[in-house]
C-alpha cells in the first residue's frame, strides 16, 4: 500500500490552513504468472506428436491488457499443431487462459521448452521452462546356428532373438531372414 502526503492551502472548509491529510490509496495493477505441463507425462516418444498445456493467469488486480503468449521450443523440438506466438487479449484480475499445443521431436533427449507472457507495453511478464525427455526404441536382432558346427546334410536350428534395448517402444516390426544357399527352411 502506497501513502501520499496532501497539504492544503486556503480554506478548507472553514479550518485554518495549512491543513495536511495523510490519504492511503491502493495501487491496482495487473501480474501475470504462466506454467505449462505434458497432459501425457514428462516423458514422450521420438516421432510421435505429443500434448503440452499452457495456463497464463492474471495474478494482479487490475486487468492485464493485450497480452501475448510465446512458445520456444528447443532445437528438435517442433510445433505441429498451435501457433508459437498467440495473442491472447485482455485478461481479467484473476482470469486463467488455458492453451494447447501438438509438439514432435525427432531424436532422443532432454529438451527445455520454455514459455513467456507480456502484456501490450512489456512492463508486466513471466516466464516458465517444462522439460521433457524423448525416448525411442532400439531395435536389437542376434542369430545364432545350433549346433555351431554341422556335418553336410544335418539338421540345424536357427535362434534369433529379437529385443528392444531402447526406452521407447517400437511398433510394426517386421523381421525377414535371410538364409544361405542350400539351406532349406523347415518352419518360421
Amino acid at each position: 500500500m502506497n501513502r501520499v502526503r496532501l497539504t492544503a492551502q486556503g480554506a478548507f472548509y472553514g479550518e485554518t490552513c495549512p491543513r495536511s491529510r495523510i490519504v492511503s490509496k491502493r495501487w491496482q495493477k495487473p501480474a501475470l504468472a504462466v506454467e505449462c505441463t505434458y497432459p501425457e507425462g514428462t516423458t514422450a516418444v521420438a516421432g510421435h506428436p505429443f500434448a503440452k498445456e499452457i495456463r497464463v493467469r492474471n495474478t494482479g488486480d487490475a486487468p492485464a491488457e493485450g497480452v501475448v503468449l510465446e512458445d520456444r521450443p528447443d532445437a528438435g523440438l517442433t510445433i505441429v499443431e498451435g501457433n508459437g506466438t498467440m495473442e491472447l487479449g485482455t485478461l481479467a484480475a484473476g482470469q486463467e487462459v488455458v492453451q494447447r499445443l501438438r509438439l514432435v521431436g525427432e531424436a532422443e533427449g532432454r529438451f527445455t521448452n520454455t514459455v513467456s507472457v507480456r502484456d501490450a507495453r512489456g512492463g508486466v511478464t513471466a516466464t516458465n521452462t517444462c522439460p521433457v525427455e524423448l525416448v525411442a526404441g532400439k531395435l536389437e536382432i542376434t542369430k545364432r546356428c545350433e549346433p555351431a558346427r554341422a556335418q553336410n546334410g544335418s539338421e540345424v536350428r536357427f535362434v534369433v532373438v529379437v529385443s528392444n534395448t531402447g526406452r521407447g517402444p517400437l511398433e510394426n516390426v517386421v523381421v525377414v531372414d535371410d538364409y544361405p544357399l542350400g539351406i532349406t527352411p523347415q518352419s518360421q
